[in-house]
């Protein structure tokens, strides 16, 4: 990759985002990392460096999405992971039609960045709600069953026309950054776990869910967009585990000395499973280099993260 070319990060403030800047601040100097790096999300805001030591902290520059076009606009090299979206919990917030407009419009102002720049490899943080939309129905349907999910597989097709684009569709997620974790149940887990309260689960029937590593994610991104590695012909589901929450909320509970977790679940009731084969997404990570970090390790990681988050007031 040549010296002067440019890493772009969308949704920049979220969970995803924060680490992709992260692993940046790993790979880059601080005075290249400014030089290099160009942050965008929702609206402008600074965040600190997090990977540097106190004395070499900066300040980083996010800047509005909208201007992303002309901010790209004639730049020869740039490689670019896009985190930026409404998730479908968001939903109930803006409204349907609100949150459909603004989706698609972060999906069309980022292919107008990506019709201004003459070479460019692409990270698609897509998600596995994607899977689960009948690409022979009408767009209109698949919204009307699935907003998210239709705009993100829409999003799909759209930026693979535009650039080689390595779409990863994500399921559960763990590692530090983690954003509104009460929405989450590993979030919910450690919070409680912080607090040194019982985990109590509430769905009567299994819940099983597949869950990537931000860390490994993002860090085998970079990879792939520093290489020439075609995109696989398949999205990659980004599943390094797969385990029911009451493992989780047992797992969690022991690592923290919790009392012994609470629930009524019918082990016989047919479960409530989103997840994904693991073996696409570690064998992509081998094949740059990578390895899934050990998952007990990714929860305390998680919680260190979140622990940190709930001591450290934001710009």
């Amino acid at each position: 990759m040549a010296s002067d070319s440019l890493f772009v990060v969308t949704g920049a403030t979220g969970w995803v985002g924060r680490t992709a800047l992260q692993e940046l601040q790993v790979l880059f100097p601080p005075a290249e990392f400014n030089a290099r790096v160009l942050a965008f999300a929702s609206r402008p805001r600074l965040l600190s460096t997090t990977a540097h030591s106190k004395s070499e902290e900066r300040l980083i520059q996010v800047h509005p999405l909208a201007l992303m076009p002309e901010m790209l606009r004639g730049c020869q090299d740039v490689s670019l992971i896009h985190a930026a979206f409404l998730t479908k919990d968001r939903i109930e917030a803006y409204g349907v039609d609100s949150y459909i407009k603004i989706n698609q419009t972060i999906t069309e102002t980022v292919c107008k960045a990506l019709s201004e720049i003459s070479t460019s490899r692409v990270i698609l943080m897509s998600s596995g709600a994607a899977s689960r939309i009948e690409t022979d129905m009408d767009f209109k349907e698949q919204l009307c069953l699935d907003s998210y999910g239709a705009l993100k597989l829409n999003e799909e097709q759209q930026l693979s026309t535009l650039a080689p684009t390595q779409i990863l569709r994500l399921y559960a997620l763990t590692g530090q950054f983690i954003r509104d974790p009460q929405s989450f149940a590993i979030g919910d887990f450690l919070l409680k776990a912080l607090r040194h309260e019982p985990i109590q689960l509430k769905s009567v029937t299994s819940v099983i869910r597949g869950y990537g590593h931000t860390g490994d994610i993002v860090r085998t991104a970079w990879k792939w967009l520093a290489s020439e590695a075609l995109p696989s012909q398949s999205p990659i589901a980004t599943v390094s585990h797969e385990t029911s929450l009451l493992n989780l909320a047992e797992t969690i509970s022991e690592m923290f000395a919790l009392p012994a977790v609470q629930h009524t679940i019918d082990q016989q009731a047919n479960p409530s499973v989103y997840s994904a084969p693991i073996q696409p997404f570690t064998e992509w990570m081998q094949a740059h280099g990578d390895a899934p970090l050990n998952f007990r390790d990714q929860i305390q990681e998680t919680a260190d993260g979140l622990k940190r988050e709930q001591t450290t007031v934001d710009l």
